[in-house]
Parts: structure tokens; C-alpha cells; sequence
């Protein structure tokens, strides 16, 4: 008798993270995920996941009905905000950073805290289409009214958050196109994995200070609303069908190209200095970075002293 496969054997398993690195650059995929090329560690280098750790902490704290206040934020930071490969000045700003973030989120969030269910909810998704399994987990979920939603199914809101500065309304838009993109397709993943209805979705910006008035005065604001109706259900599993059968193909030829050039992913792209696609895309007419990605961590990092008016000052 010829042995048999077992049932599961062709499943390809993913994580959204990598799915959206696919997305971006097949290259990027293949130099983040297969090559297991990361970037250079920099003064940043964990600042948003441990404002994530702790926000999860926050929330469950609410959960358990504690009173969240800017106070108790602030404690949170200065004895759980930690990094590894960061000290003295830029660690200070980084922390502060921080805290003034989480503190605005608070602040804003109001009596909306005590709507926390869960906080950081993993969640599995089989793709029957393309033979998939892709891993997730979503930043928190809420308790939302769903008397306008029938269904035998827990009404739920899905939130993301964002720990970036967005300066300028082509950041924005990027943010918002990936919080789309996202929160559309962990809608499917805990409809899939939960009895629980998704009724909305927002990706929540944190950041030590507000959008600019030009991008405040435009109507956009830090807290991204994002269509979970069943057709933006429908249409994020059908393009996570085609990501992955696209992904088999590619990992079966052993072929990725530098598709991030033509989608103008390039510039801030952290292979840059050595992907070819980088200078397609400068050849192009695409506008060539003026710092290397080490560089531009600690730009960023500047900027966020600027934010929190603690930059030191020169000797």
C-alpha cells in the first residue's frame, strides 16, 4: 500500500505580518522571512512593543474593572518600559515618548476603557481556498451595542493600534491603507476561530502628540474607522486567497522579484542599501533616501525628543 499524505500536509502556514511583507516586496519577503535578514539594531529598536505590552496590560487591568488614570499610566511606564539595547538620553526620550502616548490614549478613551473583552486575542484562520493557515492576534476587542446587528453570535469591535508619528498626509494614507487591510482580514480570522460577530473595526494612532492642524483641518483623525461588513469580509479573503496561491508559486520557483520598486515601497525599505530594487526605483524617478535605515532610526528618534521637548541639549 502506498503511504498517504496526511490531510494537512500541503498547508502552508503564514502569519499576517509576513503576508503583508509579501504584499509590499516579494524580495522583502524573501530577505525577512526565508533569508532571515532583519535590520540593524537602532535606539528604537522594540518601542513599540512594549507600548503594546503594556497596553495590554492596561486593558486587562480595566477588564478587571480598575480605574485607569493618567497616573497609573504613568507608573506603568516607568516600571515596565524597558529596552534592551538602548540606554541614557535616548532611552529617556524613548520612555517619555511613551508615556505622553499612553496617556493620550487614555485620556481620549475615557469611560470607552470599560469596553474591553480581551486584550491581545490570538487567532488561527484556515484559508480553504489556497491552503492556508495564517496565525494572527488582535490588539484588543470590544463590547459594542448589537441591537443592530442580529446574530446568534457575541456583536464584538476589533481595535489595532498604531505606535508611529505621522507627519505628513501620504504617511497617513499608508497607515490607513494598512490598517485596511488588516483589521479587514482579522474581521474573517475571528469570525473563523471565535463565535463572535465583528460590527466594527478602528486603528488607533499613538502617538506624544496630535496629528498637524494640516492633517486635522483635512478631517482626518488618530482613530481610523474601518469597514468589517460582510462584502469587505468577502473581499479580504478573496485577496488572501491570491496572496497565498501568488506565495506557493513564488516559494515553488524559488523567484521574488523587487515588486516593492514599481509600488514605490522602496524608500524607507530597511534592505535598501543593498536590494537592486532600490535602484530601480531611484531610476525611475523615485526619491532616493537621504539617511540609511540606521540613520533614519535615529532621526526618528529625534523627532520624538522634539515631540516631548526632550532633546538634550548640545555641550
Amino acid at each position: 500500500m502506498e503511504p498517504t499524505p496526511p490531510a494537512d500536509s500541503n498547508v502552508l502556514r503564514t502569519t499576517y505580518s509576513d503576508l503583508a511583507a509579501f504584499r509590499r516586496c516579494e524580495r522583502e519577503y524573501q530577505l525577512r522571512r526565508l533569508m532571515d535578514f532583519s535590520p540593524g539594531v537602532g535606539e528604537q529598536f522594540g518601542y513599540g512593543q512594549r507600548i503594546h505590552d503594556i497596553l495590554a496590560e492596561v486593558h486587562n487591568m480595566a477588564i478587571g474593572g480598575e480605574t485607569i488614570t493618567p497616573d497609573v499610566i504613568r507608573e506603568l511606564v516607568a516600571q515596565r518600559f524597558h529596552l534592551r539595547y538602548t540606554r541614557g538620553k535616548p532611552f529617556d526620550i524613548l520612555r517619555r515618548a511613551a508615556s505622553d502616548a499612553l496617556v493620550r490614549y487614555v485620556e481620549r478613551a475615557g469611560e470607552a476603557l470599560s469596553l474591553a473583552r480581551a486584550a491581545e486575542k490570538p487567532f488561527e484562520l484556515i484559508d480553504g481556498e489556497s491552503d492556508a493557515l495564517i496565525d494572527g492576534v488582535v490588539d484588543l476587542l470590544e463590547r459594542v451595542d448589537g441591537s443592530a446587528l442580529p446574530s446568534q453570535r457575541e456583536i464584538i469591535g476589533l481595535v489595532d493600534f498604531k505606535a508611529s508619528r505621522i507627519r505628513t498626509v501620504e504617511e497617513y494614507e499608508e497607515t490607513v491603507n494598512a490598517a485596511l487591510e488588516q483589521l479587514q482580514l482579522y474581521a474573517v480570522g475571528v469570525r473563523y476561530a471565535f463565535d463572535m460577530e465583528p460590527a466594527e473595526a478602528t486603528a488607533r494612532i499613538l502617538s506624544p502628540r496630535p496629528l498637524s492642524d494640516e492633517l486635522r483641518t483635512s478631517g482626518r483623525d488618530e482613530w481610523i474607522k474601518v469597514a468589517v461588513d460582510p462584502e469587505a469580509q468577502s473581499e479580504a479573503a478573496a485577496k488572501l486567497s491570491d496572496t497565498v496561491r501568488l506565495l506557493r508559486e513564488r516559494l515553488h520557483n524559488r523567484y521574488f522579484p523587487t515588486s516593492g520598486a514599481k509600488r514605490g515601497k522602496c524608500g524607507r525599505c530597511d534592505f535598501r542599501t543593498f536590494c537592486p530594487g532600490y535602484d530601480a526605483f531611484v531610476a525611475t524617478g523615485g526619491s532616493a533616501a537621504t539617511n540609511t535605515p540606521a540613520e533614519e532610526v535615529e532621526h526618528q528618534t529625534d523627532l520624538l525628543a522634539e515631540d516631548t521637548d526632550a532633546r538634550s541639549t548640545p555641550q
